[in-house]
């Protein structure tokens, strides 16, 4: 049996964490860039060789779903991550969706060179 056919068996839940397991919620603080390049900065960035999809949710909050656990884990452990000189933040949690978010990293502690 194939892997699309069994993820039909699996209970809805189980399917859609699956699917989103791999997924990070982002922000760059203190600039907006538009859509198209901070796309493309983020494959730079994380050197994606494989399927990377970005989900723009509003407030310059984005959704970034990688196909690969590997590229996931190096935009999650590694950084500090820089685009246009700001800081981008990708937390482990969905701290970034509360209003009153703060980063809790010291920007006087690295160089932006």
């Amino acid at each position: 049996m194939t892997n699309a056919l069994l993820l039909g068996f699996l209970p809805k839940k189980k399917r859609t964490h699956r699917y989103w397991s791999k997924a990070l919620i982002i922000k760059l603080i203190g600039h907006v860039v538009g859509y198209n390049f901070l796309v493309r900065q983020l494959r730079a960035l994380w050197q994606i060789k494989l399927t990377m999809d970005v989900i723009d949710v509003g407030n310059d909050v984005y959704v970034v779903r990688f196909s690969n656990m590997e590229e996931y884990d190096l935009a999650l452990s590694n950084g500090p991550w820089i685009i246009a000189d700001h800081y981008l933040v990708v937390p482990k949690h969905d701290r970034l969706l509360h209003k009153d978010y703060k980063p809790n990293f010291f920007h006087s502690q690295y160089s932006l060179h």
